[in-house]
C-alpha cells in the first residue's frame, strides 16, 4: 500500500509540473527549459520558512506560490523579446545559473549536501503522511487541472492559442502579446513552485540534484508523450512516466543499470511517438 501512494504522490508532482509546463510549451508554444528551477525554487522556499522560521505548512505555502510568481515575473522580463531559439537559449541560462546558486549559496541552501528534516504538514494535532498527503495532492491536483481547464476554455486561453498560432496576426487586432506571456509565465512559475512544495514536504530532503537541467528536460519530455496544448495530454504523459519505469521491477535488473534502462525505455518511447504519433498520446500540438 505504501509504495501505490507513492506512485500517486509522485504522478500528482509530475501532473502539476507539467500542467503549468503546458501553459507556455502547449499555449504558447515557448519552449522552457528552466522549469525545474521553478520546482526547486519552490522546494527551497516551503523548506526554509518551515525550518529556519518555523512557519505553518499552509502560510508558507501560500508565501512559496507568491515567490515562484515574482520569479516567473522576473522570466517573463528577461525573455520578454526572445522566440524561439532565443528563448530555448535564454531558459536554459537561468536554469544553469539557478542550479549553480543552489548548489554554491551553502549559507542558504547547504549546498550539495541539501536540506534533511522537513516538516510534514499537521493538520490539527496530526502530521499528514501516507494516504493523507496522497488525498491532499491528489485533491490540489484536481483543482489545478479544473482551474486550467476554466482558463483553458476562456477568452484568455483562445488568446494564448491565437498567439501560438500567429503572434503577428493576434498583434495586429490589438492583443498585447507580452503582457499574455507575461501573466501565463508568472502563473506557470507559481503552480511549478506549488509542485516543489508538494515534494519537499513529502521527501522530507531536498538537494540541488533534484532540480537540474536534466529535470526540465524530462518534464518537456512528459509533454512529448502525453502531448501539449490540453489538459489530458500532460496527465496522460505524467502517469506514463511514473508507471514505465516501474515495469523493470518485474525483470531481474540490478539497481545499477536500471536507470539507464529508464533511459532507454523513455528514448524508444519517444522515436516511436514521433513517427507514430507527433502530438504525443493525446496533445491537440505537435512540439517543434
Amino acid at each position: 500500500m505504501t509504495y501505490i501512494l507513492h506512485l500517486i504522490i509522485i504522478f500528482d508532482i509530475f501532473t502539476i509540473l507539467c500542467l503549468s509546463l503546458n501553459i507556455l510549451t502547449g499555449h504558447l508554444g515557448l519552449f522552457s527549459l528552466s522549469h525545474a528551477l521553478f520546482y526547486g525554487i519552490g522546494a527551497y522556499t516551503v523548506s526554509l520558512l518551515m525550518l529556519k522560521l518555523g512557519w505553518p505548512f499552509i502560510i508558507s505555502l501560500i508565501f512559496t506560490v507568491i515567490v515562484g510568481g515574482c520569479f516567473g515575473f522576473v522570466l517573463a522580463k528577461i525573455t520578454s523579446k526572445a522566440r524561439d531559439a532565443d528563448y530555448i537559449l535564454i531558459t536554459l541560462a537561468v536554469q544553469v545559473i539557478g542550479y549553480s546558486i543552489l548548489i554554491n549559496w551553502t549559507g542558504l541552501t547547504n549546498g550539495p549536501f541539501g536540506l534533511s528534516g522537513i516538516p510534514r504538514p499537521v493538520f490539527g494535532s496530526n502530521a499528514l503522511t501516507g494516504s493523507g498527503l496522497a488525498l491532499f495532492s491528489t485533491v490540489l491536483m484536481g483543482i489545478i487541472g479544473l482551474m486550467l481547464k476554466m482558463i483553458q476554455d476562456s477568452p484568455f486561453g483562445r488568446t494564448l492559442k491565437a498567439i501560438r498560432e500567429n503572434e503577428l496576426a493576434a498583434t495586429s487586432f490589438g492583443v498585447d502579446a507580452n503582457a499574455f506571456i507575461r501573466k501565463s509565465t508568472i502563473l506557470a512559475g507559481a503552480l511549478a513552485a506549488l509542485a516543489g512544495s508538494l515534494y519537499a514536504i513529502y521527501a522530507t530532503y531536498i538537494d540541488p540534484s533534484s532540480f537540474s537541467i536534466s529535470e526540465s528536460i524530462l518534464f518537456v519530455l512528459i509533454l512529448v508523450i502525453g502531448g501539449s496544448g490540453n489538459i489530458k495530454g500532460p496527465i496522460i504523459g505524467a502517469l506514463i512516466v511514473t508507471l514505465l519505469p516501474e515495469a523493470l521491477r518485474f525483470f531481474n535488473i540490478t539497481a545499477n543499470h536500471a536507470a539507464e534502462m529508464r533511459q532507454v525505455i523513455f528514448g524508444m518511447t519517444i522515436v516511436l511517438l514521433m513517427l507514430l504519433r507527433p502530438h504525443g498520446v493525446a496533445g491537440a500540438y505537435r512540439l517543434e
